[in-house]
């Protein structure tokens, strides 16, 4: 693996756009687009080839999530899968295939620009092509899915993989170099949704897991972590589980909350609603989404111990999920 990619050019675009009317379906057209990229909207709903057409790079693959650390300057991007165009010798990028995935990391100057990639966190181990339940090294990351920052600027790190029987959450510690399993879910789910609030409390969800897990974990759910503080709390790593503790989610400090499950009845609906129902326009219920992805908390009060968490789900089409969730002694409970 090359210790560092050079990139000629990067675009970041970040934009929010409200649209006051609905743009008309249309087939893509002989370059798969489904718009020109000369129409005002194609910087964002043709991002990766408008961005191509001013000279950026399109040969990532396959990028999951970014995140910036503004405390350190630094800026993370999950790698799922190295393969395609990045490993093909040709071009501005050229690594080594990795299937196991890798975390980078590129140091930002103060206007935010960027100019080299370093591998942070590498997926590997024996990285088999039987039908194993771990093909990729257990100890070690495996098609990373998302990444986030703590306060004291660790990088977490969770998993969408069929290379690990069980998804993990891990925690990477740049002071140190230390990477630490957290966290994992049950068979089949994979990580969604970890959210760290301003007060150091942990959201995240199962997505998708096996109907054959331990309830509450044999359908999709959102959950909290009570005892834990993420801004502020070290731990030893939890062990890689075995037995029953694959059918179930699993942290390595406090302790897990289950605070929604899709199917359930939302609590305080006036009109009998189920979390993770899809809805149409006259209320009726098309289906329940297994597909909690990712978590927004805003919070009402300046403790964070009340507000509002959304959960938005990945179908189609898609929903978003509301709870107002009051933090107590004993935990969470729904406003």
């Amino acid at each position: 693996m090359k210790s560092r990619i050079i990139l000629s050019t990067l675009v970041l675009l970040f934009a929010t756009v409200v649209l006051s009317f609905v743009l008309p379906v249309a087939a893509q057209d002989a370059t798969g687009n489904m718009i020109p990229l000369d129409h005002p909207f194609a910087a964002f709903l043709e991002s990766r080839a408008y961005g191509a057409s001013l000279g950026a790079t399109a040969e990532f693959n396959k990028m999951e999530w970014v995140v910036v650390d503004n405390t350190n300057m630094r800026l993370y991007m999950a790698m799922s899968d190295i393969t395609g165009a990045m490993t093909d010798g040709t071009g501005e990028i050229s690594v080594d295939e990795n299937r196991c995935g890798i975390v980078y990391y590129a140091d930002l100057a103060e206007d935010y620009t960027m100019s080299e990639l370093h591998p942070l966190v590498i997926g590997g181990g024996p990285n088999n092509t039987d039908d194993g339940p771990n093909r990729c090294d257990v100890d070690s990351i495996s098609n990373p899915d998302g990444v986030g920052v703590d306060a004291m600027g660790r990088v977490w790190i969770w998993e969408d993989s069929g290379r690990h029987h069980n998804n993990m959450i891990w925690v990477y510690n740049p002071a140190d170099q230390s990477l630490k399993r957290w966290g994992y879910v049950p068979a089949g789910g994979e990580v969604t949704g970890v959210y760290i609030a301003a007060d150091g409390t942990v959201f995240f969800n199962v997505q998708h897991p096996d109907a054959t897990n331990l309830y509450p974990y044999n359908a999709g759910v959102v959950m909290v972590v009570n005892g834990f503080n993420a801004n502020t709390d070290d731990f030893e790593p939890i062990a890689v589980p075995e037995g029953d503790a694959q059918l179930r989610a699993g942290v390595a400090a406090g302790e897990i909350q289950v605070i929604a499950r899709v199917g359930d009845p939302i609590p305080n609906s006036y009109s009998g609603d189920v979390f993770g129902g899809i809805y149409d326009v006259t209320g009726s219920l098309m289906f329940v989404s297994n597909d909690p992805d990712g978590n927004m908390w805003l919070p009402t009060a300046e403790d964070g111990s009340e507000g509002w968490l959304y959960t938005n789900m990945e179908t189609i089409p898609g929903g978003v999920g509301r709870l107002y969730l009051i933090k107590s002694e004993t935990g969470w409970g729904s406003g």
